[in-house]
């Protein structure tokens, strides 16, 4: 249960720094986009630094969670973070949530779920043959590839 609750913390911290740090960079002028000078003006901003902070505070719990328990069970519950996150920054922003954001946190909360079934995250083994990454590497480029060929396809507001 340790396990899970420092995980879970973990993911909490690291929405409340994505949004954080998301809002201090938007607030940057955009002619600061890619270059020091971003940097330089973001380490003045208190909501950058509480994000670095909430991002420490994530990571420790992160280390906390993987040394009592399997990085099966605890990495995939940090995909929550997204799920923390978008509720929060819209709450930041102003902002409503839309069918379409409820929608994409069901189908992550659904595959999230189908992971941790399929993985029945317990003590593994310590080798996997060369033959299970190659295709692991095949299978994860060629969904990259559908998806940069789809993204470049679609309208702006879809891609």
């Amino acid at each position: 249960m340790l396990v899970v609750l420092a995980a879970l913390g973990a993911a909490v911290l690291y929405a409340v720094a994505s949004v954080l740090q998301q809002r201090a960079a938007a607030e940057q002028p955009e002619d600061q986009s890619l270059r020091l000078g971003l940097l330089a003006g973001l380490v003045r901003r208190p909501s950058w630094l509480l994000g670095m902070v909430a991002d420490g505070g994530g990571f420790v719990l992160q280390f906390l969670a993987l040394a009592a328990g399997a990085i099966a069970l605890v990495q995939p519950l940090l995909v929550l973070s997204l799920l923390f996150a978008l509720p929060l920054g819209t709450w930041v922003s102003g902002q409503r949530l839309r069918i379409a954001d409820l929608l994409a946190a069901a189908a992550v909360c659904g595959g999230l779920a189908t992971f941790l079934d399929a993985g029945a995250p317990a003590a593994g083994r310590a080798f996997i043959p060369g033959r299970t990454w190659l295709a692991l590497l095949v299978a994860g480029c060629g969904l990259a590839l559908v998806l940069v060929l789809a993204g470049r396809r679609a309208g702006d507001r879809a891609r």
